[in-house]
């Protein structure tokens, strides 16, 4: 935190110390002015005079002779308390736009982190995790650590651990009940735990939906953003996005709407090479709308960036996809597409300050900032690598975090995007970058993982940080606008 100013200057102090009425140097010099509490003496007064209190000395020692034994007992469980675990001082912050490495940990074994989400106190990360590469059948022993970084730095002391027999691609808490926490398995699974209905939180069994997706589930993403928020979308390489709603009182899911998307909805860099019409289009990434429900917006193999619509979607005309049982009729979400990425869309994230921005990165090494007002992209920003990860930061409206293939994390301000405003450094592994989430409790912290095992928390400088100047919400109301201009 940076050192709060004063709201006036020198100079405004004295000019808001005025005198009511002319008076002589030496009255001047007898009236006792409070400039800095804003407050002015109208006349001189004579100071009172403070008689010094007589005190009962033997009843107040008897006093400490009985509240010092239970003094010391406080103090000695306080001194055994967490309470205060992951409370920084004001010294410990990080000053400019330096950032500082929080705290760290391994995954066990060749786990690689698939992806995070912070719950709603920001006390605690979930990560899903699994193995990199399937040649044959999933059957690792995989899961979703649950880490307080606040607490301790190493894995054996988080106490979280929820076993699967599958690898989970995909991880999200609600963005309310703490306890409830949703993840996608490799082999188109959706699995929800609600922690607050078992004795021991860290031995919940989930509540598993099979035969929904028929492939990897790549985004699981609630919608809304309060405690009623019972409903959520997945979205998986079958090409398929369901929406579910979570049934509080079961604590299971239940399907609402099967959406596909198919080559002739997807406006792609070339064609799909083969199958033809009715060919699915895998989607590799999702983000919700902030302030509206029924909007989301996607980005698929083969680069397509799309807009999608819950109450505009339109029924896929004379075509069922399954067989047997799991038999289903289709729609389509798709309201509007933008300029394809070269290669695969890797990530979309909607901005959290204004309606109509969102941004992608793909395999292209370029992030893509959209407005849902107009088809043609704001603006550009050339990479070095593949954006693997791209998060709006939850404080400042036009700063963009980057996550690359090398493992690099660059911030990019929209005003200046020649060049990132901050670089974290490439880890000692050298490991490809896997996930990338801010805390929004703490916008001064974010989760970075690289390659396998290596997971950090790292913190950010203060002008990674704080809001900045006030016209940044002017900017990004530009942008949303299509009349931004970066220099």
């Amino acid at each position: 935190m940076r050192k709060r100013r004063s709201l006036f200057s020198s100079r405004e102090t004295q000019h808001s110390c005025v005198q009511t009425e002319p008076r002589t140097t030496r009255e001047a010099g007898v009236q006792g002015r409070r400039c800095c509490d804003a407050e002015v003496q109208a006349s001189p007064q004579a100071m009172p005079t403070v008689e010094p209190r007589a005190y009962d000395w033997p009843s107040l020692a008897t006093f400490m002779r009985q509240a010092y034994p239970k003094m010391l007992q406080e103090l000695e469980k306080s001194s055994r308390s967490s309470a205060f675990r992951g409370y920084r001082l004001l010294a410990d912050t990080c000053e400019g736009s330096a950032s500082r490495l929080y705290c760290n940990m391994t995954l066990p074994r060749e786990l690689v982190c698939t992806g995070s989400s912070w719950n709603a106190t920001g006390s605690v990360i979930a990560i899903s995790c699994g193995v990199a590469n399937h040649d044959e059948w999933c059957t690792h022993e995989a899961g979703v650590f649950l880490w307080n970084p606040h607490r301790s730095h190493t894995f054996n002391q988080t106490g979280g651990f929820l076993p699967t027999d599958t690898c989970v691609t995909s991880v999200a808490f609600h963005p309310q009940r703490a306890s409830v926490l949703v993840a996608g398995t490799v082999h188109g699974d959706i699995m929800i735990w609600d922690m607050q209905n078992t004795s021991d939180q860290w031995a919940s069994s989930p509540n598993v939906m099979h035969d929904n997706h028929r492939d990897l589930v790549k985004c699981v993403e609630w919608i809304g953003n309060t405690e009623d928020s019972n409903f959520l979308l997945s979205c998986g390489l079958d090409g398929m996005v369901i929406q579910w709603r979570h049934d509080t009182r079961k604590s299971n899911l239940e399907v609402v709407n099967y959406f596909l998307l198919l080559a002739e909805n997807v406006r792609l860099h070339k064609q799909v090479p083969s199958g033809g019409s009715g060919t699915h289009v895998g989607v590799t990434s999702l983000a919700k709308n902030h302030f509206d429900d029924a909007v989301f917006v996607m980005g698929t193999e083969g680069g397509g960036v799309l807009q999608g619509s819950l109450s505009l979607s339109r029924p896929i005309a004379s075509l069922v996809v399954g067989h047997g049982s799991l038999e289903r009729t289709y729609s389509c979400p798709v309201v509007a597409r933008f300029p394809p990425h070269r290669g695969h869309t890797l990530d979309v994230h909607s901005s959290p300050f204004e309606r109509n921005v969102f941004a992608s990165g793909g395999m292209d090494r370029e992030v893509k900032v959209f407005s849902l007002l107009q088809l043609e992209p704001v603006l550009t920003i050339p990479l070095p690598e593949a954006a693997i990860r791209v998060r709006w930061s939850p404080s400042q409206p036009t700063l963009l975090a980057a996550l690359q293939g090398d493992g690099r994390l660059d911030f990019y301000d929209l005003r200046r995007t020649t060049a990132p405003v901050a670089e974290f450094p490439l880890s000692a592994e050298r490991g490809a970058g896997t996930s990338l989430e801010y805390c929004a409790r703490s916008p001064d912290l974010v989760f970075v993982s690289r390659g396998p095992g290596n997971t950090q928390v790292w913190q950010l400088g203060s002008k990674l940080v704080a809001a900045g100047e006030v016209n940044q919400s002017d900017l990004i109301r530009d942008v949303a606008n299509g009349t931004f201009a970066s220099e």
